[in-house]
């Protein structure tokens, strides 16, 4: 069977260089985020214009221990840059 790297890997986010302050405060308000109670099952982020919302979505999945995603990026720089984060 195939590792679950959502649950296995760690990114890099709180000492990235590369990605924003806000993408660093929105992923670790959502790693903090209790999801097991009754409504939290979804949570909003707001983040201001240009300042890394997709590359947030791309993290996201390892905040929360995913075991599937699909991201669906508008280009491939997003997708380059997300995979800087990932060791």
């Amino acid at each position: 069977m195939k590792e679950d790297q959502f649950r296995s890997l760690e990114p890099n986010v709180s000492e990235n260089d590369d990605l924003r302050e806000p993408q660093r405060l929105a992923y670790a308000a959502i790693k903090a985020h209790d999801f097991s109670a009754g409504d939290a099952r979804e949570i909003g982020i707001v983040l201001p214009v240009g300042c890394g919302k997709s590359g947030l979505l791309a993290l996201a999945p390892f905040a929360v221990g995913s075991k599937r995603t699909l991201l669906v990026a508008p280009n491939l720089n997003i997708a380059d840059h997300c995979s800087s984060c990932i060791p």
